[in-house]
């Protein structure tokens, strides 16, 4: 396969050539089966009056998941770690896509995802 074919968007965001820079920042993926089960409990619960936020159980940064990608897809391109590199047009910050410390933490684990597909 060749640079730059079937990236995911997230890895999409600083692409030249045949390298990708992507932002430092750490992420915690969550699986859609488990945002579903979240919004089904909140619906039906007792209101909270405010925010609900879930996250899946493992932390990554994100030049971690990205070269996790390609590797996945052969993609030959290599990651530069760049905490300056933008994320959908956007400087993070170190815990900008982390969850509070109140998060419900979802329980499949990137790995058991990833092991599915």
């Amino acid at each position: 396969m060749g640079c730059g074919r079937g990236i995911r968007p997230q890895g999409q965001v600083a692409t030249a050539a045949c390298s990708t820079a992507a932002s430092e920042p750490g992420g915690t993926p969550i699986h859609s089966g488990d945002v579903a089960a979240a919004v089904g409990r909140t619906a039906v619960g007792t209101p909270v009056n405010g925010v609900v936020e879930v996250a899946g159980p493992d932390t990554f940064r994100l030049d971690e998941l990205i070269r996790k990608a390609l590797a996945d897809e052969d993609d030959p391109r290599t990651v530069v770690a760049d905490p300056h590199a933008p994320y959908f047009g956007a400087e993070l910050q170190e815990t900008t896509l982390l969850p509070g410390a109140d998060a419900h933490l979802a329980k499949t684990r990137f790995a058991d995802w990833a092991a599915q597909q």
